[in-house]
């Protein structure tokens, strides 16, 4: 019968960028690579959601302020009317008070 001999193998960190333990160091590379994949992207997008917010609120704001412009002319059309209605009734009134 033929004894089998077991061999051990002190290693340092030579030994971790050899083929035996190449599948370790691929792994971590391969984790950092996913990070960096995933981060890139969510980073990106971020960024797209805060500039579309931010067009979003110019846009509102836009709005707003056309809407209070309209406001301010109809104000000032309405203050317009009132005065012509007041000279033409102070007008009439001086026209029927000559009269009688």
């Amino acid at each position: 019968m033929r004894q089998r001999k077991i061999i051990t193998i002190k290693c340092d960190e030579s030994c971790l960028s050899t083929s035996a333990f190449g599948a370790q160091k691929s792994g971590r590379v391969f984790a950092v690579g996913v990070v960096v994949a995933v981060t890139i992207p969510s980073i990106l997008t971020m960024m797209a959601l805060s500039l579309a917010r931010v067009s979003i609120q110019r846009e509102r704001e836009k709005q707003l302020r056309h809407a209070l412009s309209e406001i301010r002319r109809w104000k000032r059309t309405k203050s317009f009317l009132r005065k012509q209605k007041q000279l033409v009734a102070q007008h009439l009134f001086g026209y029927f008070r000559c009269i009688y």
